[in-house]
């Protein structure tokens, strides 16, 4: 059965949303408090911002599920294999193969953290200090909403706009294959340090490791055509920075 049209305005627009979106966290450097030299860093829970995350991220899986059916790189993009908007290889999705890169993902990130501590210490960056509230209730759920907003967000959702936008500006050409691999960089790049540039209050070893968590976590999806193992591998890593700290 074929595929139903789509107006290419549609995923411009939602490039647009996208943009803003991403780029939206960095407006915070406009504030001195919130610069690469501060030492103290206060968190705190904004539980309208909270709800704003999870309404979002609710809308952008549903779009990516409902609305997306292939990516840049499929081949046909009204076969059977591609109805999900998934990055990689959609066969090795089982429970199994997910939790075993969630675990993997996560030690990958907990031995990044520590190497990168170490480091930061040897070569004499001051240690930020993090004044956090109580561990309660409230701080697991607020932590476990921004860990999915960010991985639906950056690591799901908006590569995937990116990828669909290119489809509608190269449907009319035969090769891609020039443009795929640069497109592709571009992409995988662009979200990764739009990421870590939204974490620059906690100092440059705070936005080095955002900026490499990143990619462990954006080929994390890769590998599972999924964001939910990144999610859990980013969730627990907070929880245990958190519990350290």
């Amino acid at each position: 059965m074929a595929c139903a049209p789509r107006h290419p305005m549609n995923k411009f627009t939602e490039l647009l949303i996208i943009i803003f979106i991403v780029l939206l966290p960095l407006g915070s450097l406009l504030y001195p408090e919130q610069s690469l030299s501060q030492d103290v860093y206060t968190f705190s829970v904004n539980w309208q911002f909270t709800v704003f995350q999870v309404i979002l991220s609710c809308f952008f899986i549903y779009r990516a599920q409902s609305l997306f059916r292939t990516t840049f790189f499929s081949k046909n993009s009204c076969t059977e294999n591609n109805k999900k908007a998934t990055l990689g290889d959609t066969t090795n999705s089982g429970f199994f193969h997910k939790g075993l890169w969630a675990f993997l993902a996560l030690i990958a990130l907990l031995q990044l953290s520590y190497g990168l501590n170490l480091g930061a210490k040897k070569l004499g960056y001051p240690a930020i200090n993090v004044i956090l509230p109580p561990l309660n209730l409230s701080l697991v759920i607020s932590l476990a909403i921004a860990a999915l907003w960010e991985e639906v967000l950056y690591r799901w959702y908006g590569p995937l706009v990116f990828y669909h936008v290119y489809d509608a500006l190269y449907k009319h050409t035969k090769d891609k294959k020039p443009w795929q691999k640069v497109l592709v960089l571009f992409t995988e790049i662009f979200f990764c340090l739009i990421f870590a540039l939204a974490h620059l209050h906690e100092g440059i070893p705070g936005t080095v490791n955002a900026f490499v968590s990143a990619l462990i976590l954006r080929y994390t999806v890769y590998k599972t055509s999924s964001f939910i193992p990144g999610f859990i591998a980013h969730y627990a890593y907070n929880l245990i920075q958190f519990a350290l700290l």
